[in-house]
C-alpha cells in the first residue's frame, strides 16, 4: 500500500535479489526542470514555460546566443556535492533547435579544477544528449553550462530535463525541482528491499 517517507541524507540503498546492498540512482542536477533557477550569462536570455518532451511546460528557450561565443549561455551554478576522484559522471540534457551547441560540466566550489565540454548537433525534435567523464581528483560541486564555443552555430536552443548522475550512460530521467535542503537527491527515494 501507499506510505509516507522522508529522508535527510543524499543516498538511498536497497537489498537486491542476491542479498547485496546496492545504491539507488539519483539525479544530482538540482532544478532539473526549473530553469528560472539557472543563470544566464553574457548576452543570452531565457524564456521559461516552454513545452517540454512530455507535453508539460517545464522547458526553457535560451536565446540571443552569439554564434561561436563561449561567453554567452545558461548555467546551473555551484551545485554542492561530493564527487570522489575516479568516478564517472554522466551529464544529460534534452535539447532541440538548429545548428550546434555545447554542453559543459565544470568543477564548482572547490577541489581540483576540471572542465569537460562536448558539441552536439541539434534537430527540430527533442533529443536526449549525453556525455560522460572520469573525474580526475575529488571536487565538492559542479556547474552545467549550455553555451556556444568556437565553431558552434546555434543562436537559440530549447532545453529540458537536466540530469547529472554517476555512471557511463544515462538512466531514466528523475525530476528534481526542489530546494537544496536534501542535496542531490530527488523524489525522497525510499530504502527498499528486494522482497
Amino acid at each position: 500500500g501507499d506510505f509516507t517517507f522522508s529522508r535527510g541524507t543524499d543516498t538511498a540503498t536497497r537489498v537486491n535479489s542476491s542479498g547485496l546492498i546496492e545504491k539507488e540512482r539519483a539525479n544530482y542536477a538540482l532544478y532539473s526542470e526549473d530553469f528560472s533557477q539557472w543563470i544566464t550569462f553574457g548576452a543570452a536570455t531565457i524564456t521559461t514555460g516552454v513545452n517540454d518532451p512530455n507535453g508539460g511546460t517545464t522547458a526553457a528557450t535560451i536565446s540571443n546566443i552569439p554564434s561561436g561565443n563561449i561567453a554567452d549561455g545558461l548555467r546551473l551554478q555551484n551545485n554542492p556535492m561530493s564527487i570522489p576522484a575516479g568516478n564517472v559522471v554522466c551529464t544529460s540534457l534534452y535539447m532541440k533547435g538548429t545548428g550546434t551547441i555545447n554542453i559543459s560540466l565544470e568543477r564548482g566550489i572547490s577541489g581540483t579544477y576540471f572542465f569537460y565540454t562536448k558539441t552536439f548537433t541539434l534537430t527540430s525534435s527533442w533529443q536526449r544528449f549525453d556525455f560522460f567523464n572520469a573525474i580526475p581528483a575529488a571536487a565538492n560541486g559542479f556547474q552545467i553550462y549550455v553555451s556556444n564555443a568556437t565553431g558552434t552555430t546555434a543562436t537559440s536552443v530549447d532545453v529540458a530535463f537536466a540530469q547529472v548522475e554517476f555512471g557511463t550512460a544515462p538512466t531514466e530521467y528523475i525530476a528534481t525541482n526542489g530546494s537544496s535542503a536534501i542535496v542531490g537527491i530527488t523524489d525522497n527515494l525510499p530504502r527498499l528491499d528486494y522482497s
